[in-house]
């Protein structure tokens, strides 16, 4: 077997894929973690590089490439094993001492070799007299000669049989409707008739990670729909298990030395293009439909960390949750650039040019702080705030630990405007686990997980230390966080103005606050009234995010400056909270 085909293996197949098959493994770090499978491992001594595609064992010693987990777990030889991954990655190869391929190879290398011959046929029908219009198209979206050659891409004429003519001269009808290339017809009248599939379009050849031509992409010059038209499923090709422009990306820089970078994830087939250009040279396309698993399991080979960039509308923000979902499972951390209402990342770099867009992926969001610009609505009715918090609960059960998943209810708790208790309690309720339990006890023995502030208020309203007309205007049974002592809080109101309930115990005129216990619930009052305003200030920052991002900008300004009168009021209440409150009576 010849050096290349090894390597051609080698690329085709994922190392983490192949052990995952047998054993579970965990993220860790850039590594995985697993309990070894070639002896009695008791704890996880297995480590498995994704950039380096080797394992090793601390237990037992074994390690080496995919080929040597292959051969030890099915007890091959090096030639059963390689032949063996090549038909999982569908990739044919000549054996030694045979000119012939063997059956399955065979049909592949046909497939390829009919893709080639179709590529070959398009381009130079782009480059001749019937490829005026479409050149003209190419020109006007800004795409070099250079570039075209570069990508392959090519034209099929107005002509129903324009690659039947000449194609099928070596390719047999039904191998040409094997790869996808024609479609057929039948009627009583004249039978079978062939015809091509794709007619005034221009065409992106769809390569494997290995380089191979597996299909095309096909943009219509006219107003006949679909816009779009792919390869439909094959044996060589299946549009959920490729990624446009992935071949490009995993080719090493001339003269560099291949560092993994993060990974630009578009959408369309003209984004990659014009995004490689422009010298964004780690860029692939999902050829114009949701991200896969399977597009997901390539991206995290090839990339420690990927940025989507996808289309800004209502249905472009969605692809982006479904993808960092996905991206996310696969352990590979993501980030979501932002473009302008109305511009794909082809226009916006053609407009806007290459810094600009550099600048964009430099100041690319979490996921987390992405959505929250753009569907956390504190004025939202509560029934649409926790429709979208479930939503987001699908994204956080994806990170990986649990002071990220923390990290993220708290920033999701401020922008919606949401009790950050009362969304980590729902998370954890719908997540199958068990939240922190609540310990209900007196007042005297309230935990020390209860937000100090609101105990202190809490103690002095059930003590009658705390007269509770003291707070009209101050506070509200909303700004305690806790559901607990909000639930206890909320006996001490009735339409909107607190007072004592029947059962709670009355002051006596000998108990008058001291003046370390009236500065310590002047201090919980000014510390609960801060942690609202900060809520508001993050709701505020989120809504203006989301005015700018959809060009609002007269809404966004008149933000703005709610924002800075509040974030005023929330120095003032950190100064010194100099108005005395009122003292309790009988």
């Amino acid at each position: 077997m010849a050096a290349d085909d090894i390597e051609r293996i080698r690329r085709g197949n994922d190392i983490v894929a192949l052990i995952s098959e047998q054993v579970d493994l965990k993220k860790s770090g850039q590594n995985y973690l697993a309990r070894c499978p070639f002896h009695a491992d008791r704890t996880p001594s297995l480590i498995v590089s994704p950039t380096k595609q080797l394992f090793h064992c601390f237990g037992c010693g074994v390690g080496g490439d995919l080929f040597t987990f292959f051969m030890r777990r099915e007890g091959v030889s090096f030639p059963e094993a390689a032949e063996r991954l090549a038909a999982r990655a569908g990739i044919a190869f000549e054996k030694r001492g045979t000119r012939k391929p063997t059956a399955p190879s065979g049909e592949a290398e046909r497939l390829y070799a009919l893709n080639a011959a179709a590529a070959a046929h398009f381009q130079k029908n782009l480059q001749g007299p019937q490829g005026a219009e479409a050149r003209a198209y190419l020109r006007a979206r800004g795409v070099t000669d250079k570039t075209v050659h570069a990508f392959g891409i090519g034209y099929a004429p107005s002509k129903w049989d324009g690659l039947l003519r000449e194609v099928g001269a070596r390719f047999s009808s039904d191998m040409l409707l094997a790869a996808g290339l024609v479609a057929k017809k039948e009627n009583a009248a004249s039978g079978v008739r062939f015809y091509d599939r794709f007619r005034n379009r221009i065409l992106f050849p769809i390569r494997s990670q290995s380089g191979e031509g597996v299909g095309f992409g096909g943009r219509a010059l006219d107003d006949i729909p679909p816009k779009y038209l792919n390869t439909p499923e094959t044996a060589i090709f299946s549009k959920g298990r490729h990624l446009f422009g992935l071949d490009r990306v995993t080719q090493p820089a001339p003269g560099g030395k291949g560092e993994r970078g993060p990974l630009i994830v578009m959408e369309g087939y003209f984004d990659a293009v014009t995004a490689h250009q422009a010298g964004f040279t780690r860029t692939v396309a999902t050829m114009g439909t949701a991200l896969t698993s399977e597009q997901a399991a390539l991206i995290r080979r090839l990339t420690d960390e990927a940025i989507l960039v996808l289309d800004p509308d209502e249905a472009g923000v969605r692809a982006s949750h479904r993808a960092a979902v996905l991206l996310l499972s696969q352990g590979v951390p993501t980030r979501i650039a932002a473009l302008p209402t109305g511009e794909d990342p082809d226009l916006f770099i053609r407009r806007a040019g290459a810094d600009a867009f550099s600048e964009r992926l430099a100041t690319a969001a979490t996921p987390i702080d992405y959505f929250a610009a753009r569907w956390a609505d504190p004025l939202a009715p509560i029934s649409k705030k926790v429709a979208v918090a479930e939503t987001m609960f699908v994204l956080i059960r994806q990170m990986k630990t649990q002071m990220a998943q923390g990290d993220a209810l708290q920033k999701w708790a401020a922008a919606a405007g949401l009790s950050e208790s009362d969304l980590r309690a729902e998370f954890f309720r719908t997540h199958g686990k068990k939240a922190t339990p609540i310990v209900r006890s007196t007042p005297r023995s309230l935990t020390a997980s209860f937000p100090k502030d609101e105990v202190s208020i809490l103690s002095g309203l059930l003590t009658g230390r705390l007269d509770p007309a003291a707070l009209d205007g101050q506070l509200c049974p909303d700004d305690f966080t806790h559901p607990e002592v909000r639930k206890m809080i909320e006996s001490f109101q009735h339409e909107g103005r607190w007072q004592r309930p029947d059962s709670a115990p009355h002051s006596d005129p000998a108990m008058g606050q001291a003046d370390e216990k009236m500065q310590e619930t002047q201090d919980a009052v000014a510390s609960i009234r801060a942690r609202r305003i900060d809520r508001e200030s993050a709701a505020l920052v989120a809504a203006i995010k989301r005015c700018e991002a959809d060009g609002r900008r007269d809404e966004a300004a008149s933000l703005q400056a709610q924002l800075v009168a509040i974030r005023r009021a929330r120095r003032l209440v950190s100064a010194v909270h100099s108005s005395p409150m009122a003292a309790p009576h009988p």
